[in-house]
This record gives structure tokens, C-alpha cells and sequence, in this order.
């Protein structure tokens, strides 16, 4: 996945989602932002902070 939180794509959110959280939380904002924007690109950010 984009942030790194998959493990190489070995788990998601629906088998480990705490796991998945965890690994979010360590990011910063500006990282998850830049990957929610890479993930819908050339649509809008989905959100913004």
C-alpha cells in the first residue's frame, strides 16, 4: 500500500484492521494525506485536515 501499513500486501483491514490502525497512527498527516490524494488522483483529496 501506498503508507506502508500492508506488510507487501500479506494483511488489510478486514483480517487485521487493529494492526492496520496501529501502523496509521505512526503516520503523520501529511504522509496520509499525500497517499489519499495518490489513491484517487486526478479526483479530489477526500478529506482534509
Amino acid at each position: 500500500n501506498i503508507v506502508g501499513c500492508s506488510k507487501g500486501g500479506s494483511i488489510d483491514l478486514s483480517s487485521n484492521a487493529e494492526e492496520i490502525v496501529d501502523c496509521f497512527r505512526k503516520k503523520s498527516a501529511d504522509e496520509l494525506v499525500k497517499a489519499a490524494a495518490e489513491s484517487v488522483a486526478p479526483k479530489k483529496i477526500p478529506f482534509a485536515p
